[in-house]
Parts: structure tokens; sequence; C-alpha cells
């Protein structure tokens, strides 16, 4: 589970380019996807904290790839998940939805609720 969790910012990203190409004019559109994006995140941060919470040892990953390679030179991106991290995100991904959610009525009737959404 754990392994997958690069679709946590890869979301809200993902239902940007949506709102922006696909739903510019659908202000229910936009809003249901911009709520389900920070939900998911939300969901599977939460999912993440209960799984950090079982490990006795501590909570550690460290993934990586080489993403460009040049002679001697590599450079790798990678991402690197701790108890911290987690905290955060879930702190993070909560504040995030509960703007969205309050969002939803403060923008009510606004003419760029699609553009205030997309971002």
């Amino acid at each position: 589970m754990v392994d997958h969790l690069w679709t946590v910012p890869a979301m809200p990203i993902m239902a940007f380019a949506v709102i922006v190409l696909f739903t510019r004019f659908s202000e229910k559109l936009s809003k249901t996807i911009s709520i389900f994006a920070i939900a998911y995140g939300f969901v599977y941060s939460t999912i993440t904290l209960i799984q950090t919470l079982g490990e006795p040892s501590g909570f550690v990953i460290d993934k990586g790839f080489d993403w460009l390679v040049l002679g001697n030179f590599t450079l790798q991106i990678g991402m690197y998940v701790d108890g911290l991290t987690v905290v955060m995100l879930m702190v993070v991904t909560i504040v995030a939805l509960l703007v969205h959610i309050y969002s939803i009525g403060y923008m009510k009737g606004d003419p760029r609720t699609s553009r205030y959404f997309a971002f």
C-alpha cells in the first residue's frame, strides 16, 4: 500500500489537468473532482498512518530510482517517508480537505468557481 504513496500528490495534479482541460464550465463537476482528489489523499494518508503505528522499529521508506544518467553523473529522484512525514501528510491533507469543503459554500455564485477549484 505504501508503494503507491506517490499518488497522494499526483491526484491533485491530475485533478487540475482534468478541471482545466475538460470541466472548465461545469462548476459542480469541478467541485466534485477537486474534493475527490483531496479526499483520496486524506484517506490514503490515514491508511499510511495506521500502517506506521503498527511498526515496532520505526517506519522508514527510502525509495528512489535513477532519473538521469550522464556518464559518471547520476541524478536520482525518490521519496523518503518516516513517522514525521506521515503525520505532516495527515495534517496537510485534512486542512486542505476542510478548506475545499468550506470553499464550496464560500464560492457559491462566483463565476470563476471552476478556476478556483482547479488550483
